[in-house]
C-alpha cells in the first residue's frame, strides 16, 4: 500500500491541480444570462451604432429598430385588423419600448448575444473613436482585496510556522484555488483553513502528529465550516474545494515521502524528543496568530459588505445607469414600467380572441369558443375553436416565442426562464448569496470561539 501511494500520489496531485485550473471561474457582472447590454447615448443615430456592430461581426442583436409585431398572425387576418384599430390603446406595445432605454431614458440599449461578447470591445472602440458615449453592462469583477487579505494572513502565519516548506507549499495551492475562484466566501474559508495547515507545520513528523490532528476538534470544525462555505457559493465551487483539500493532503504526503527518501541516505537522522501532544500547535504565538486571523477575516467581510451593499454603476459616467434586467431576488426598482411575460400572455390572448368574444357572455376574459367553417370534399363543415386562458395557453405562447421571425425582446425575456421578472437594476454581484454571507460570518464566529476557548483554558490554568 505504501508503495502504491508513492506512485499514484503525484499523479493524483497533478490531476487535482489541473482540475482546479481547468474549471476556473471568472466572476462577471451580467444583467442577463444570455445577453450583454450595450448602451449608447440616445441622440446618436441608430445607423451609426448598427454599422459599428456589423463592422465588429456582431449579428442577431436585439434593438428597437429591428422590432416588429411579436405574434405570428397574417396582415390579412381579422385579428390583425382588430389590433390595428385598437393600437393606440394597446398598453403592452407601448410599454415594451422601455426595454430599449435605461431608466432615465438617456441611453438607447442593444442586447448582444453571449456568442458575440468578445466582439463588443471592437464595437465600443469604434463608437468611442467617433466620440460616442457608450458602455456595456458585463465586466470582470475580480477584487484585488481578496488576494491581499489572504496573502496578509498567510504572511503572518509563515513567520511563526516551524516547517515553512509544508506551510508555504500548501499556501500556494490555496492561492491557486483563490485565483481560479475569486470570491469573498472562498477567501474567508481559505483564511480559516490556514489554521489547520499552520498546526501541521508546527508538529510535522513528531510522534503521533497525524493522530493528534485527526482527533483535534478545532481542525474538524474548521474543515467542516470551510467545506460548507464553498458549497454555499455553488456545487461546482464546493467540489473543486474538495479537490483542493485532496491536493493539499497529497502535497504533504509527497513531501513526507521525499524527506523520508533523503533521510535514509544519512547515517544519523535527528528525531524530535517531544511528541505532538507536548508541543504548542500555535508555536507559542496564540494571541498574535488568532488576533491576526480574526482581524483579517473581519476586514475581508467588512470590505465585502461595503462594496456589495451599493448598487453598482454600470457606466463610466458620473451618473448611475439602471438598465432593464431580470430582478428576481435582486434590487427591484419601478418594475411597473416594464412589461412582464404575464403581460405578453394577456396581450396575445386579447389579439387572438377579441374578434370572437361574445358580448352576451360574462366569462369572455378567460374562455372563448366560436365556430369556423371549412370546405371538405365539396361540403362546408363547422368546427369549434376553443381558447382558454390557462397555464397550457401560457406555456404554448412561451414556446411560440422562438417561432418569431425576428430578434424580439420577448426572446431576451424568455432566455431568463418562465419566472422572469423585469425591472431596473445595476450590475449584479455574484460574489455571494445569502447562505454564503451567513457562512462567512460563521467562519469569523468560529475563529472567535477558538480564541476565547483558548483564553478561558489558559485563565483556568493560571488560577490553579
Amino acid at each position: 500500500m505504501h508503495k502504491y501511494l508513492k506512485i499514484f500520489s503525484p499523479v493524483l496531485f497533478l490531476a487535482c491541480v489541473i482540475l482546479i485550473i481547468f474549471f476556473k471561474t471568472i466572476p462577471i457582472e451580467k444583467l442577463w444570462k444570455d445577453y450583454s447590454v450595450l448602451y449608447v447615448q440616445k441622440d446618436v443615430f441608430d445607423d451609426s451604432v448598427q454599422k459599428a456592430l456589423v463592422s465588429s461581426d456582431i449579428q442577431n442583436y436585439v434593438c428597437l429598430s429591428n422590432q416588429f409585431l411579436p405574434i405570428n398572425i397574417s396582415e390579412n387576418s381579422i385579428e390583425y385588423t382588430m389590433f390595428k384599430l385598437n393600437a393606440s390603446k394597446n398598453d403592452y406595445s407601448n410599454r415594451r419600448v422601455n426595454y430599449f432605454f435605461d431608466k432615465s431614458k438617456n441611453f438607447r440599449l442593444y442586447y448582444i448575444p453571449n456568442e458575440y461578447t468578445q466582439n463588443l470591445s471592437d464595437a465600443i472602440h469604434i463608437l468611442s473613436q467617433n466620440k460616442i458615449e457608450c458602455g456595456v453592462d458585463s465586466k470582470q469583477t475580480v477584487s484585488y482585496f481578496l488576494f491581499l487579505f489572504f496573502i496578509a494572513a498567510a504572511a503572518v502565519l509563515t513567520v511563526f510556522s516551524k516547517n515553512k516548506t509544508i506551510f508555504l507549499g500548501s499556501c500556494f495551492l490555496e492561492l491557486l484555488f483563490l485565483w481560479c475562484n475569486p470570491f469573498y466566501p472562498v477567501t474567508v474559508s481559505l483564511i480559516i483553513l490556514l489554521l489547520p495547515i499552520f498546526f501541521v507545520s508546527n508538529i510535522w513528523k513528531r510522534n503521533g502528529f497525524v493522530e493528534y490532528l485527526v482527533s483535534n476538534l478545532w481542525c474538524i470544525i474548521i474543515l467542516a465550516v470551510s467545506i460548507i462555505c464553498n458549497f454555499s457559493i455553488s456545487l461546482k465551487t464546493g467540489l473543486l474545494f474538495l479537490a483542493l483539500l485532496l491536493s493539499v493532503l497529497l502535497f504533504m504526503m509527497i513531501s513526507y515521502f521525499i524527506e523520508d527518501y533523503f533521510e535514509k541516505k544519512y547515517i544519523f537522522v535527528p528525531v524530535f524528543i517531544k511528541s505532538a501532544k507536548m508541543v504548542s500547535i500555535f508555536a507559542r504565538r496564540t494571541k498574535i496568530v488568532m488576533s491576526s486571523l480574526i482581524l483579517i477575516t473581519f476586514c475581508a467581510i467588512s470590505v465585502f459588505f461595503f462594496t456589495s451593499n451599493r448598487k453598482s454603476d454600470v457606466s463610466n459616467s458620473q451618473s448611475k445607469i439602471y438598465l432593464p434586467s431580470n430582478v428576481q431576488n435582486s434590487f427591484i426598482d419601478d418594475e411597473e414600467e416594464l412589461v412582464q411575460l404575464e403581460d405578453y400572455y394577456s396581450w396575445v390572448w386579447n389579439i387572438k380572441t377579441n374578434p370572437y368574444k361574445s358580448l352576451n357572455k360574462e366569462n369572455n376574459e378567460f374562455y372563448v369558443e366560436f365556430p369556423r367553417y371549412v370546405e371538405e370534399n365539396g361540403k362546408i363543415t363547422e368546427t369549434r375553436t376553443i381558447y382558454s386562458y390557462n397555464q397550457n395557453f401560457k406555456d404554448n405562447v412561451f414556446d411560440s416565442i422562438d417561432n418569431l421571425q425576428f430578434d424580439s425582446i420577448e426572446k431576451v425575456m424568455k432566455s431568463e426562464g418562465k419566472d422572469f421578472k423585469g425591472g431596473y437594476a445595476g450590475s449584479k454581484n455574484i460574489n455571494a448569496n445569502l447562505f454564503s454571507i451567513i457562512m462567512m460570518i460563521f467562519c469569523l464566529i468560529i475563529l472567535l470561539f477558538i480564541y476565547f476557548s483558548i483564553m478561558i483554558v489558559q485563565l483556568r490554568k493560571i488560577k490553579k
